[in-house]
Formats: C-alpha cells, sequence, structure tokens
C-alpha cells in the first residue's frame, strides 16, 4: 500500500469575542472558524482537505505550500495544517 503525501500549509487565526477564525494564505478563499481551538483546527484540516480535493477534481495544480510558521504576534496566531495530498 502506497503512503500518501502529506502537505503541510501555513493558517493564521484570528481570535476575537465569538472564537476562532482561521485563513490560509496558500489556498485563496479557504476559511473557516470555530468556537474553541480544537474545533477550529478540526474545521480547518477539513477545509483545507476539500479544497485540495476541488482543485484535483478540476484539474487545478495543487499549490505548494510555504514556510511553516508557529509563532504569536499581536492578536494572530501562526501555525500550520498537515494534510494527505
Amino acid at each position: 500500500m502506497k503512503t500518501k503525501k502529506q502537505l503541510e500549509y501555513p493558517i493564521q487565526i484570528t481570535v476575537d469575542q465569538d472564537g476562532y477564525y482561521a485563513e490560509v494564505p496558500d489556498l485563496p478563499g479557504c476559511s473557516t472558524a470555530g468556537e474553541t481551538f480544537e474545533v477550529l483546527m478540526r474545521n480547518v484540516q477539513e477545509a483545507v482537505s476539500s479544497y485540495l480535493g476541488s482543485l484535483r477534481r478540476h484539474g487545478e495544480p495543487i499549490p505548494t505550500p510555504s514556510r511553516k510558521r508557529v509563532t504569536l504576534k499581536g492578536k494572530f496566531i501562526y501555525t500550520s495544517v498537515r494534510v494527505a495530498a
């Protein structure tokens, strides 16, 4: 059985009174939200997988992830999400 390649995309997380919001800068328009950090991370994993699946179905190229960053800067959290390629 062949192991699927993994891709790791950086995400930008904003925290406010309603919870967490994530954007994936390498995948324009790919974003999601969650009431807790754990829910957000599950949602972003699903959003990125769905986004990449749509690109595949339409014969579009899969964007190469930019460098991984894990930092806290101002009101943003920068981390990454890993998905099957």
